[in-house]
């Protein structure tokens, strides 16, 4: 799937149809993540950034805080969305990487 059509698809979708496996959550819940929220983070914040991460998985940015970007790794499978994992991560971490790409590029 194209990236471009990887950001229609997430955003076309209803909340039924991202689901997470019983261990996934268990892990998300280590983080003291829900995964009613990041239901909420992947349906309704901007999308920030899309990275194919091989096959099926996506890595997939997210504005979180002022502070924080979201990233959430999914897997698509047929009409819905399974994910992987996901965390906070420094918005200067995502920016910094974008600033050295511009200069090489």
């Amino acid at each position: 799937m194209r990236i471009g059509d990887v950001e229609n698809f997430i955003k076309t979708r209803k909340s039924e149809e991202i689901e997470a496996s019983p261990r996934v959550e268990e892990k998300l819940k280590e983080r003291k993540l829900l995964i009613k929220d990041i239901k909420q983070i992947v349906l309704n914040n901007k999308m920030l950034g899309i990275v194919n991460q091989g096959g099926d998985v996506y890595k997939i940015w997210f504005e979180y805080t002022r502070e924080h970007d979201f990233n959430v790794i999914i897997r698509i499978k047929g009409a819905k969305c399974y994910i992987v994992t996901a965390f906070p991560c420094e918005m200067e971490r995502r920016v910094r990487h974008e600033k050295t790409r511009r200069e090489k590029g």
